[in-house]
């Protein structure tokens, strides 16, 4: 396979596309063909890699949600794959695959506060990690009472939990600060 990559890895055709997203959920992003591929996806057009993107994320399979939640994290962050990839995420049973999806979706550049809703559901899981990641992914959310959205998240029978909902209400807060005004803060010149 390796050969064949080295062969087809310059050549920019959007036929290719789909071909070499296709190669990745079963290999290791560890993996030398993984890079390879990843080489070949970055040399063709960003407009038909996010094309063939939305379509391998909406294809129903789970392992290629996961991988294109990865690939949305390490290689595009283009946020108008937010939409599908939600939809995606909607289906997804495995923890990894949701896992993915939320560190996807909570980059900034992804617009986190267009997925606050899908954050906020992923509060109750039962997973403490994906609740943890939930709670990090909508600090980064500025349209958002960060209080009122994780104020049970402080009562969490887990540490992990809590302490990403005071970090995240900490963040929050200093925010808040720098942006008021003195006048804001009660001060008088």
């Amino acid at each position: 396979m390796r050969e064949s990559l080295r062969g087809i890895r310059s050549i920019q055709d959007s036929k290719l596309i789909p071909i070499l997203l296709n190669l990745l959920p079963d290999l290791e992003e560890t993996n030398l063909n993984y890079g390879m591929i990843l080489t070949a996806l970055q040399n063709q057009e960003w407009k038909e890699v996010t094309t063939g993107l939305t379509s391998f994320i909406q294809s129903g399979n789970e392992q290629k949600v996961k991988t294109g939640a990865r690939l949305i994290t390490t290689l595009t962050r283009s946020p108008e794959l937010g939409a599908p990839l939600r939809a995606a995420l909607g289906n997804a049973t495995q923890n990894d695959t949701i896992e993915a999806g939320l560190i996807a979706l909570g980059s900034a550049v992804m617009k986190p506060d267009e997925h606050q809703a899908f954050f906020r559901s992923k509060l109750k899981h039962e997973e403490p990690s994906i609740r943890a990641l939930s709670i990090r992914c909508l600090a980064h959310c500025k349209e958002i009472n960060h209080y009122e959205v994780l104020r049970e998240s402080l009562d969490d029978e887990n540490y992990e939990v809590v302490e990403a909902a005071l970090s995240a209400l900490t963040v929050s807060y200093t925010h808040l600060r720098a942006h008021e005004t003195r006048e804001d803060r009660g001060w008088r010149l």
